[in-house]
């Protein structure tokens, strides 16, 4: 399989740990194995070979670039063990997922053809293989999120790489505008709160011309974007369309007092919409990165519905699916994937936040005593451990510990490293453009 680009890293704030980033050659085409090849990123935090091993399986790109300011203390690249891993001392492979990032594909692949949830499994099964000979103790596989929805994908095709599971937030979705999660959305918190999202969508739409030139300004100043009027009025609209479920996703009930009134000032509303939303993922070079994302979803990963009825008369942009556009979606892997799961899977944890979105969409795991699925009261898409109940978080961990045969790392009681974990899982959000 081969190692290149193999770098130690020594500038990480890991105790105890020595970390690689490497690349390994992978088949475009893992039918065709003697055809046009890709090389995909690697990060090997290395503990001891007799700690376990956590396979960290990523779905987008590592964010492992830049600097990052943790505590007074500047991290570059930013290096976190993802929770098991933390949790039980262990190894961790983190991988990137197949075409996205630093690991995209080959010059003369002219599409995503192959970026296929089963190519990523052979992936990831390759890797698994190269290791397992060298890292002999209990594998887990985890991920947040798109990275979780992966982990479960390679369990499914290749059960027996791993001995467990922990997936975060992680969402079955079987069609291109899934309406279980609209009618999630149009039940989600109090109703005071919801009200108070939808006026804040109709303002933003209703006062756009107003918004369009300050936007321009603010883009200017604080990103150094430039975006034409139209351009401007298009992602107003997204971000207006978005706002309920990127605002539940990310902040939840708790930052129900922090949406400002519609009779707010220009800035204070493009002040908001940066902060739910991500203005600078407006730029076209930023756009750019979730080009691979934007063909899983519409093959086969699926897209959420958001309400609109409340916005009728208001959009200029937005259409409903065609049946063209449903007839690019082929649902029946992403089915296989949530059929094994709930009828197959074993020593399997499944974790959920209360007010996420995509928890509407929740995996369903087969009902046996060693499995989990676990919802945290009032959780965003940042839900983890940390944030259940005592008795709830020791009870969880106990169980992963059977699994793996590991104790638990008694150190990450320690505030420092949980909030490192919660730092982490905050760092990467996708905009909500992505979902329409």
């Amino acid at each position: 399989m081969g190692v290149f680009e193999l770098q130690e890293i020594n500038d990480t704030v890991l105790p105890g740990y020595r970390v690689f980033d490497f690349m390994v050659n992978q088949p475009v085409d893992h039918d065709n194995p003697d055809g046009p090849t890709f090389r995909q990123r690697v990060v090997l935090s290395y503990r001891s070979k007799d700690a376990p091993t956590v396979l960290a399986t990523n779905g987008y790109s590592l964010q492992y670039s830049g600097t990052t300011t943790i505590f007074g203390v500047v991290r570059y690249p930013y290096v976190v063990l993802l929770e098991p891993a933390a949790r039980f001392a262990a190894n961790q492979i983190e991988v990137e997922h197949r075409f996205y990032g630093s690991s995209p594909a080959p010059r003369g692949v002219l599409d995503f053809e192959h970026l296929t949830i089963k190519q990523s499994a052979r992936d990831l099964h390759r890797i698994v293989q190269m290791f397992k000979p060298l890292l002999t103790k209990p594998w887990l596989s985890t991920g947040v999120s798109k990275g979780g929805k992966t982990a479960l994908i390679h369990r499914s095709y290749y059960p027996d790489d791993v001995d467990a599971t922990v997936a975060y937030v992680s969402a079955a979705t079987f069609e291109l505008g899934d309406q279980r999660y609209a009618d999630f959305l149009d039940r989600i918190g109090s109703e005071v709160c919801r009200n108070t999202v939808e006026a804040m969508q109709i303002a933003i739409l209703e006062r756009r011309d107003t918004l369009n030139a300050r936007v321009a300004d603010y883009l200017s100043d604080n990103y150094n974007i430039s975006l034409s009027s139209e351009e401007i009025d298009v992602q107003l609209e997204a971000s207006a369309l978005t706002l309920s479920f990127q605002f539940w996703q990310y902040f939840g009930r708790d930052a129900c007092n922090d949406i400002p009134a519609p009779t707010a000032s220009p800035w204070r509303i493009i002040e908001f919409i940066d902060k739910i939303d991500g203005l600078s993922t407006w730029a076209p070079e930023s756009r750019a990165p979730f080009a691979p994302y934007r063909h899983q979803v519409r093959t086969e990963l699926g897209t959420p519905a958001v309400p609109v009825d409340h916005l009728a008369g208001l959009l200029k942009y937005w259409a409903p699916l065609t049946e063209e556009d449903r007839a690019l979606h082929d649902p029946s892997a992403m089915r296989a994937v949530a059929d094994w799961v709930a009828t197959q899977a074993d020593q399997t944890l499944l974790i959920y936040g209360e007010d996420d979105p995509w928890t509407a969409g929740a995996f369903t795991v087969a009902d046996r005593p060693d499995n989990d699925f676990l919802v945290i009261p009032g959780g965003t898409h940042s839900a983890d451990l940390t944030q259940a109940e005592k008795d709830t978080e020791n009870a969880a961990l106990q169980r992963v510990a059977g699994w793996i045969s590991t104790p638990i790392d008694t150190a990450m009681t320690q505030k420092g490293r949980k909030e490192d974990w919660k730092q982490q899982r905050r760092r990467f959000r996708v905009p909500g453009w992505t979902i329409l």
